[in-house]
Order: structure tokens, then C-alpha cells, then sequence
């Protein structure tokens, strides 16, 4: 069974491979069937967002499939493939992408929103479900305990972990010379320069992503970081230390 799904409410579900045979491209490529799901129900988007995002999944890189490639080969010749040992193999690779970003603006309202999803329109229950499946949360969870996941979860995440590292190593803002701090425009660069993304995203891309990260930082950093616009310049990041 294969899922096509682009992040919305709809998805395509069957049986065929995206090959040539798979999309009846050959005239002897297979029978296969699929339907489409055009009203996606809560459930299915976090389950979904699971798969995405879950630790299990893996990003296939240009390297993963050379190296994939070449196990295969050795597999004819071999009847011992290394092919589960490279799938196994560590790799963050994945967790340096922008869909490993938050994207629900409101996070003082993110518990009270998974509680009521109904009140929010498309777009915002699927940065909501986004956000539950990357950091691990569910209903379940009493809201003292769903915030101190989501914090934990936040704040140990690999792409977040290298960018807060690197603003605690930037110069000081001219206006307070002994805090370290980046502008907006360089933390767009850092994450365009920072992602396994192919091909990268332009700074434009990051802006709301950005401006979702700031609230957060300053939300679940316990005053650590924090962010403000000095004089008539864009928005500063912090590190207070």
C-alpha cells in the first residue's frame, strides 16, 4: 500500500510503485489500483505527519542511494546484503530539513488548539498537526505535561540545537555589547545555508518559518533567548546567557 500526500487534505492511496510499469507507462506494465481521499479526517493527518516526521523515517540522500545502489550489486554476488545495516545507520540528515521546523504560530495557544481543532481553518490544523507529530504529543497528555514535552522536545532537536549554538557564538549587537545576537536576515541565511534541503530554499522561503521559530525561542527558552527590533531595524535575536 502506497500514499501520495501533499500536506493537505487530500491524499492518493493504492497499491502502485511510481516507476514506469507502477504508472502503466510500458505496455506490459502492471494493473494496478488506487483512490483518492479527498476529506482527510484529524486522525489521519496526525497519523500522517507521523510517518513524516518520525524517527523511523529516513531522507534518502544522493549518498544513502549510491551507497544503496552499491549494496545491491554486491548482492548478486553476495547472498549477505548490507542494505538493512545502511538504512539503520545513524543520520541526521533529515532532521537539517525546513519540515523539521514548527509551524503553529499561536504556541500559548497550541494545547487549547488540539483540543478544539474544529475552530481552526485548513491551513492552521495542518501546522498544528505538524507540530504534534514532530514533537511527539497527543491528547492525552495533561497540558503541565504537554508543555514540558514540547519544550524538551523542542529544545533537543538537532537543526535547533546547531542554531541556537550559533547565535550564542555571534558578535555582540553594537547596541548591547555583551550580548550575543543575529538579525533576522542572518538567521534566514544560516538556515539557507544550514538545510539538506535540495535545492536549498531562498531567504524568502524562511520568513515565516523564522518568524514562527522567534516566538518559540523566546517562549520555551525560559529567557535564555530572547528576541526585540532595536531602532527601526528587523528583529534581533538574543542570547542572554
Amino acid at each position: 500500500m502506497k500514499v501520495l500526500w501533499s500536506g493537505s487534505n487530500e491524499a492518493i492511496i493504492g497499491s502502485a510503485n511510481i516507476t514506469r510499469n507502477g504508472l502503466g507507462l510500458f505496455d506490459t506494465a502492471n494493473f494496478e489500483l488506487a483512490s483518492r481521499a479527498d476529506k482527510l479526517e484529524n486522525d489521519d493527518l496526525i497519523y500522517l505527519n507521523g510517518v513524516v516526521l518520525g524517527d523511523d523515517s529516513k531522507l534518502v540522500t544522493e549518498e544513502l542511494y549510491q551507497e544503496l545502489l552499491e549494496a545491491k550489486k554486491k548482492a548478486n554476488e553476495n547472498p549477505a546484503p548490507e542494505i538493512q545495516e545502511l538504512l539503520e545507520k545513524p543520520n541526521d540528515s533529515g532532521k537539517f530539513l525546513t519540515n523539521q521546523l514548527p509551524m503553529f504560530g499561536d504556541i500559548q495557544g497550541l494545547y487549547a488548539a488540539l483540543q478544539n481543532p474544529e475552530n481552526l481553518n485548513a491551513i492552521e490544523r495542518n501546522c498544528l498537526y505538524h507540530d504534534i507529530a514532530l514533537y511527539k504529543l497527543n491528547t492525552k497528555m495533561s497540558e503541565a505535561e504537554f508543555t514540558a514535552i514540547l519544550k524538551s522536545n523542542f529544545l533537543k532537536h538537532p537543526f535547533i540545537v546547531a542554531f541556537l549554538d550559533a547565535v550564542r557564538n555571534c558578535e555582540a549587537h553594537w547596541k548591547t555589547p555583551n550580548t550575543p545576537s543575529m538579525r533576522f536576515g542572518a538567521v534566514e541565511a544560516w538556515f539557507a545555508a544550514n538545510t539538506t534541503e535540495v535545492p536549498a530554499p531562498r531567504r524568502w522561503e524562511l520568513e515565516p518559518y523564522v518568524q514562527v521559530l522567534y516566538e518559540w525561542i523566546q517562549e520555551l527558552s525560559n529567557g535564555e533567548f530572547t528576541w526585540s527590533v532595536p531602532g527601526r531595524h528587523s528583529q534581533v535575536l538574543f542570547y542572554n546567557g
